[in-house]
């Protein structure tokens, strides 16, 4: 299939056709779930425009349209193609009207001006009105480009760069020349000083004139200086500078008695006279340009310059407001906003020297402190005096706001609602202008309470206040809609977070805090092609700010496309700002890579930056990321240093408490970990907190918790088969078999991978076993073997259930072949146990014996074989053997783990009972109250106190061993062994019926035991 195939257009070199058609197509492909198919689709579209960059123009239609051919001569006649009148008239004809054929001839029309899109702004208006282009955009753009549609729509709103009728030209050059004029234009603006001097060379080589293009010649040469120090060049040097600056006057002083009325010719007349230094004249330009165009913002940018330098820094810095106002993100008046407020700081200083009584003077210095961001200064001067009545309002809006600024929120709300009940406080009857303009600012008012308590992160209270905002129209309306989005993205709610971005975007089309918060949103939903569309938005609505570019980068980065994430990071560096956040996100990439040290060095970069220009919105992240780099580095003391940096700047930061318990917990710190998850749940409650702490009280068995713990987490994620299967574990521990395989059922509905499948059916059959549902158990044992196959541990499992079905051929024949076919480990040791128990108690006391030696052969000697052959040994009545065994498990248990000397101590005395040397060995088989946790501790003892004939000693400790919690892993619902050796007890204590009782309820719980079976039987041949 080739590439247009895939892809699903006609081979063409329309590269906005070719995306679309890619954006089309990547809606049915997600990455994550099918990447050959996205790479597929990737590596179609890049070859696709490959073909469409090397393609010539495509061939014509082999027949036009009757509509088409008059788009096209109307167009390929210059003078009538920008003549609004000649368009109106096209599409007042029938095919634009009609019902049945006007959607058909739109399309026409649109994919036409796709290709040929040279025309003034005046027919872009009257196409947007005509088709309502405005309110259709989003329908528009699932059909055609949404880049093209936002063009036509720009283009119907601001002024064309060059004025279209004063070209002349050939018809078929016009197109050519107007390409070229706009490619030069933007080499001007972006001082790329070699691509201006080739286009006005091929322009200059063309058969046709525009004024214009003499204007970007006089701005070329002007450019020649940019670069020049002035303070350093010579007299010569500056006498030539200024000649040039004359030439080039008179040059575009021909050009504007030639069109007097051009307020672009006077835009650079203007400059030429404000860099010849003659600022009166050039003011004058200025001010007739805006006479005819008052809303030319290039004119205003112009007039807020002169202004500057002619020292009127009021009206520059009102001028450079104002330019702010129309476009939030022109740094060059920002800049100049700055420069006009810090010299009209002095200004407003020096007056107030002399007049210390007026109080608009710090009013004044207070507003321009405040716009030149340095708000404690602001302060210190709005503390300096108090404000009359009629400055309650302005004085409280500047300093909240100031306070605001600082992120002192509690004072900043202090102000706002001093602010807002002066509004509230104003009669209704008054209707002054003053009393007017103060009502007006309700609105706003109400926003900033709002952004106050969304600082605060009270998320509720702050989105009350902003819909308080927007009920009514106010200037200030986009910054309500922007903390909305703002507020429903840092509160979780992303699907809201969109609809707030929407909503914003229906009324500032340009807007980056709308596009950047949606990229945010998507991404989190997954929402992948919507995220990356946004953040192509945002850069292109303004290049500087590193956070789209992030999104980006957490994209490529999810989908393991380091080189693409990497490109990202270059093409953000190339706009020459330096970003912290860029700096971390290349720590990221290159702790993904593995490489932990150059990582360190992007985090330690950032932390040695100056903090007065830092563009991290978490404060705290440099530290985060070095503690990863140390936990990959397994250095924790250092991890566990930087996360409680990170929750020292921030306390609220749930994940920091998170991995520090875990680090915690990895190095055995267990009640420092457990101080930690409750830390994690006291900030930011989640499944995984509450999954840490249960583990660890579970650990620390305290089930009570562990269970609330496992419980409050499913409240957060109802399918978390992990929680179900240990909220099972805890129900199955205490004797809760129905409720524990109700869990396990559960956790079976939602497990996802195997090993956990696995796991959860084992945990089942045991609670099945323990419930002596063993035919139940033995089906789920099969289940298990057709799904995963065999494997020592659930051999051990099975074996076990086959003893207890009285199937004992399956059970060693089980054994015996994971014995032979797999490396051994722990599961196979216990296959080898399990098989010398089972020989030993179905009397095949010889083979128990041949597998002890071929164990003992293939694996070596191991405490737990010989103890368990002793065992056998013991109860067959061959107390010689026994010892030894015992004697030799004791040898091999190094460690005093397993402790068999009750054992011995029993096995000793039944082969002489008058011996009176055992003491050694008593005082090693006695356990420390401490450690007795559990049954078979409890058991040790029991038998000891009945060896020593300490019967009534024996009978209680045997009785508490059935009292407390189970064995962890064990298959039985109560412990038979405790019953066995109770039955013993009472028989040692001449007792025979409860003896009897005891073997009776031993051999109830396990099935079949040829042990129990025969205790019994020997009870009832003596008579007793």
């Amino acid at each position: 299939m080739n590439v247009w195939d895939i892809l699903g257009v006609e081979e063409t070199k329309d590269k906005e056709q070719l995306k679309a058609a890619y954006r089309r197509k990547l809606r049915n492909v997600n990455p994550e779930d099918d990447p050959e198919g996205f790479m597929r689709l990737r590596g179609a579209y890049e070859e696709a425009v490959r073909l469409a960059e090397a393609m010539e123009d495509s061939e014509e239609a082999s027949e036009d349209s009757d509509l088409l051919k008059k788009i096209k001569s109307l167009y390929n006649n210059y003078s009538r193609r920008i003549d609004v009148n000649e368009w109106e008239e096209l599409l007042d004809q029938d095919e634009f009207v009609a019902l049945d054929s006007s959607q058909d001839a739109l399309d026409t029309l649109i994919r036409f001006l796709m290709e040929k899109y040279f025309v003034p702004k005046d027919v872009w208006k009257l196409i947007v009105d005509k088709f309502d282009i405005k309110n259709r955009a989003k329908e528009l753009a699932e059909v055609y480009p949404e880049n093209f549609i936002d063009y036509m729509i720009n283009n119907s709103l601001y002024d064309d760069i060059l004025d279209y009728s004063l070209l002349e030209s050939r018809d078929e050059i016009a197109d050519k020349f107007l390409d070229r004029y706009f490619s030069l234009d933007v080499h001007v603006r972006k001082h790329n000083h070699k691509e201006q001097k080739e286009l006005i060379q091929l322009i200059e080589e063309m058969d046709a004139y525009h004024p214009y293009f003499e204007l970007l010649k006089i701005r070329s040469r002007i450019q020649e200086y940019d670069d020049l120090d002035f303070d350093s060049e010579t007299e010569s040097q500056r006498a030539d500078r200024m000649q040039m600056y004359q030439d080039l006057y008179q040059n575009a002083i021909l050009l504007h008695e030639d069109f007097p009325e051009d307020v672009t010719i006077m835009g650079i007349c203007g400059d030429l006279k404000t860099l010849l230094g003659d600022y009166q004249e050039s003011g004058e330009f200025y001010d007739k340009a805006l006479e005819l165009k008052p809303d030319n913002y290039i004119l205003k940018g112009k007039q807020a310059e002169l202004k500057f330098i002619t020292g009127d820094y009021a009206k520059s810095r009102d001028l450079f407001m104002e330019l702010i106002r129309i476009n939030h993100y022109d740094n060059s008046a920002r800049n100049g906003m700055i420069r006009a407020n810090t010299e009209l700081i002095k200004e407003l200083k020096a007056k107030r020297q002399e007049d210390p009584d007026d109080k608009k003077l710090p009013m004044e210095i207070g507003w321009s402190l405040y716009q030149i961001y340095k708000f404690k200064d602001a302060i210190e001067v709005l503390d300096s005096f108090k404000p009359d009545d009629s400055q309650t309002c302005e004085y409280n809006n500047l300093k909240g706001r100031v306070y605001l600024c600082l992120s002192e929120y509690e004072d900043a709300l202090k102000c706002f609602f001093t602010w807002r009940d002066a509004i509230e406080s104003i009669p209704k009857e008054d209707d002054s202008k003053d009393a007017r303009d103060k009502r007006k600012r309700i609105n706003y008012v109400q926003f900033l309470i709002g952004d106050c308590y969304l600082r605060l992160r009270d998320y509720d209270t702050a989105r009350e206040y902003f819909k308080l905002a927007l009920e009514k129209e106010h200037e200030e309306m986009a910054l309500s809609y922007e903390a909305m989005c703002e507020l429903e993205y840092i509160a979780g709610n992303y699907e809201a977070c969109v609809e707030a971005c929407d909503r914003l975007l229906a009324i500032e089309k340009r807007s980056l805090v709308a596009y950047n918060n949606k990229a945010k949103a998507c991404f989190e939903l997954d929402y992948i092609k919507e995220a990356m569309d946004a953040s192509f938005k945002a850069i292109e609505i303004y290049p500087y700010i590193a956070e789209p570019y992030e999104i980006q980068i957490k994209i490529h980065m999810k989908y393991k496309n380091i080189e693409m994430a990497k490109n990202v990071i270059q093409s953000y560096n190339e706009t020459g700002i330096i970003s912290q956040r860029m700096l971390l996100c290349s720590a990221r990439i290159a702790l993904e890579e593995g490489k932990l040290e150059e990582a360190l060095g992007y985090v330690e970069k950032v932390l040695g930056d100056n903090e007065d220009i830092s563009d991290l919105s978490e404060e705290e992240q440099p530290y985060i990321i070095r503690a990863y780099i140390y936990e990959e580095m397994n250095k924790p003391e250092e991890a566990i240093s930087a996360y409680e940096k990170a929750v020292e700047i921030n306390p609220e930061h749930s994940s920091a408490y998170g991995h520090m318990g875990l680090i915690f917990k990895n190095t055995g710190k267990l009640t420092k970990a457990l101080e930690m998850f409750d830390k994690q749940i006291e900030v930011a409650p989640s499944a995984l907190a509450y999954i840490n702490r249960g583990t660890l009280n579970r650990f620390f068995q305290k089930y009570k918790s562990a269970l609330e713990d496992f419980k409050n987490a499913l409240e957060y994620e109802p399918d978390n088969a992990f929680c179900h299967s240990r909220i099972g574990l805890i129900y199955e521990y205490h004797r809760e078999f129905k409720e524990a395989l109700a869990s396990y059922d559960n956790a079976l509905r939602y497990v996802r991978d195997d090993n956990g499948r696995s796991q959860i059916y084992t945990y089942k059959a045991r609670t099945l076993q323990c419930m002596n549902l063993f035919n139940d158990a033995m089906e789920l044992y099969d289940k298990y073997i057709d799904e995963f196959g065999m494997n020592p541990d659930i051999a051990y499992d099975i074996s076990e259930l086959a003893l207890r079905m009285g199937r004992i051929d399956y059970a060693t024949g089980l054994l015996e072949e994971c014995i032979n076919r797999f490396e051994y480990d722990e599961n196979v040791k216990q296959c080898v146990v399990q098989l010398i128990a089972i020989f030993g108690l179905e009397g095949y006391v010889n083979r128990a014996n041949e597998t002890l030696q071929l164990a003992v052969n293939r694996f070596g000697a191991k405490s737990e074989f010989f103890a368990t052959m002793g065992e056998v040994l013991r109860d067959k009545g061959l107390y010689d053997a026994a010892v030894r065994h015992y004697e030799t498990a004791v040898k091999l248990d190094t460690e005093g783990k397993q402790n068999y000397y009750s054992e011995l101590v029993e096995v000793l005395k039944k082969k002489n009972p008058l011996r009176q040397d055992l003491k050694k060995y008593v005082q090693k088989a006695l356990i420390n109250p401490a450690e007795m946790t559990n049954p078979m501790a409890y058991i040790k003892m029991a038998r000891l106190n009945r060896v020593l004939k300490k019967n009534k000693e024996a009978l209680s400790i045997i009785d508490k061993s059935l009292e407390i919690k189970r064995c962890a892993g064990c298959f039985y619902g109560r412990c038979h062994e405790a019953f066995y050796q109770k039955g013993l007890i009472y028989e040692a204590m001449k007792d025979y019926e409860n003896a009897k009782l005891c073997y009776r309820q031993a051999l109830e719980i396990c099935g079949h035991n040829a042990l129990y079976e025969e205790s019994i039987k020997r009870l009832e041949k003596k008579g007793l």
